[in-house]
């Protein structure tokens, strides 16, 4: 039995375009989705990032929203039993759902946690709203208890599944990439919020470091890979098989 692979829907927002197509200084608004991934394979299942609360939901103006545990629950799978969590970066909408998987080990870039810990750029009012205050305290409690692993750079996880650190976007943003029997697939998580980032060569107007985003993006490009999925890009669901109209298969 080869991976399957899913995109779940979990809420939808709409910004100007100008918040994530740096510099482009257009006032078009743009959709966006959020999602969180999923990968199972003989019974093992690994996450790739955990949604977000409803309260952060209403906090952020994002509509529509859908809880991660049901949703998960629409493919026959409860969130006790996830054991392993990728963690793409702490933002709100990437780590806010983490108190739904009491059993969960998270999987985190060390300077991702630096950053924004023993540096905090939640101190800064361009930042502050990226995280919630007590994602720091929970981690280091999360951390006494060895359900936090710390990765220093590229690394493979599991077989066939690693992650890539980029920065950029978030000081210790990774991506995932993954090998099923028929296809490399990448999920670039915040790398290119949307499509239109790669296809521009231009990131998001949300980062802590410019050159890494946009060398993040030629990484992504370059790398060997037959399938980029977009971290926010509402095509993701009208390109794969869909399960409902808020999750796709999409290997």
């Amino acid at each position: 039995m080869d991976y399957q692979i899913y995109a779940l829907k979990l809420g939808d927002l709409e910004d100007p375009a100008s918040s994530f197509l740096y510099r482009t200084g257009s006032k078009e608004k743009l959709k966006l989705f959020f999602y969180f991934w999923c990968i199972e394979k003989k019974g093992k299942i690994i996450l790739v990032d955990t949604g977000f609360t409803k309260e952060m939901a209403q906090e952020r103006g994002i509509k529509n929203y859908l809880n991660p545990v049901e949703q998960l629950s629409k493919i026959g799978i409860e969130a006790k039993s996830i054991n392993q969590i990728i963690i793409t970066h702490i933002h709100y909408d990437h780590f806010g759902g983490y108190q739904y998987f009491p059993n969960a080990v998270f999987y985190i870039q060390e300077q991702e946690v630096d950053a924004w810990s023993n540096k905090p750029l939640s101190n800064y009012s361009g930042f502050k709203n990226l995280i919630r205050p007590w994602f720091i305290s929970d981690l280091k409690k999360l951390t006494k208890r060895g359900k936090v692993k710390l990765l220093n750079g590229n690394k493979k996880l599991f077989k066939d599944i690693g992650v890539v650190l980029t920065g950029g976007h978030s000081p210790g943003l990774q991506f995932v990439t993954i090998q099923t029997k028929d296809n490399k697939i990448v999920l670039a998580s915040d790398v290119c919020h949307l499509y239109e980032n790669l296809k521009q060569d231009t990131p998001s107007s949300i980062f802590v470091n410019l050159a890494d985003s946009l060398n993040a993006l030629e990484t992504v490009k370059s790398y060997p890979r037959d399938i980029i999925i977009s971290g926010h890009a509402p095509e993701v669901l009208d390109k794969f098989q869909k399960i409902n109209k808020s999750i796709v298969k999409i290997a």
